[in-house]
C-alpha cells in the first residue's frame, strides 16, 4: 500500500506545527469581536471571512505583529471560515458567529 505522507517533508510539517502552536483566534463561538494573535509569526496580513458557500463577506488588511481585534457584529449568526494570509503563511479556521 502507498505511504500516506510520501510527499510531505518532515521539516515543513514541524514548522507548520510550531506555527500552529503560537496562533490564537477567539473566542469561538464569537458574538461581536474576534481576537487574532499570531505571536512572533505575525506581519501585515490579509484577513478574510468566508460564508459556508465560500463567498467573501468581509476582508481587511491588519498589522498582526501585535494582537488585533476584528469586529464581526454586522454578520448574521452562522458558520464562517476565517482565512489569514501572513508572511507566506496561510491559516484557515472555522468560526461560529452567535
Amino acid at each position: 500500500s502507498g505511504r500516506l505522507f510520501k510527499n510531505v517533508s518532515f521539516s515543513k510539517a514541524v514548522n507548520e506545527t510550531f506555527a500552529e502552536a503560537h496562533i490564537s483566534i477567539g473566542p469561538n463561538p464569537v458574538r461581536d469581536e474576534v481576537s487574532i494573535d499570531l505571536g512572533e509569526m505575525g506581519s501585515e496580513s490579509q484577513v478574510r471571512i468566508l460564508n459556508t458557500m465560500g463567498q467573501q463577506v468581509k476582508a481587511e488588511m491588519m498589522d498582526l505583529r501585535q494582537p488585533q481585534t476584528l469586529n464581526l457584529s454586522e454578520l448574521p449568526a452562522g458558520v464562517y471560515m476565517i482565512e489569514i494570509s501572513s508572511g507566506g503563511m496561510n491559516i484557515s479556521r472555522k468560526l461560529i458567529k452567535q
